[in-house]
């Protein structure tokens, strides 16, 4: 629909990734895994509400309520 809120790609090429989460532009990025870790649920980062993006959804921090972006990386690309 072109609102913005969460796209995702599976894929072990980083060029590929980088190349789909700049032409997405959205709040949330997802490589490798399911939406919900997007949102904190077993990926990267802390668990947070999805409201604030311009169609009224996105990611908050509960100090600013500002819009962060946030990329999870799942499984291949991790660094330990």
């Amino acid at each position: 629909h072109g609102f913005r809120h969460t796209a995702g790609i599976h894929s072990t090429n980083v060029e590929t990734i980088t190349k789909m989460a700049r032409a997405m532009n959205c709040s949330i990025f997802v490589a490798n895994g399911s939406f919900f870790s997007g949102l904190g649920e077993g990926g990267e980062g802390y668990s947070s509400f999805s409201i604030a993006s311009p169609t009224g959804d996105g990611l908050t921090r509960a100090r600013t309520f500002s819009r962060p972006r946030r990329v999870s990386v799942v499984g291949a690309l991790r660094i330990v």
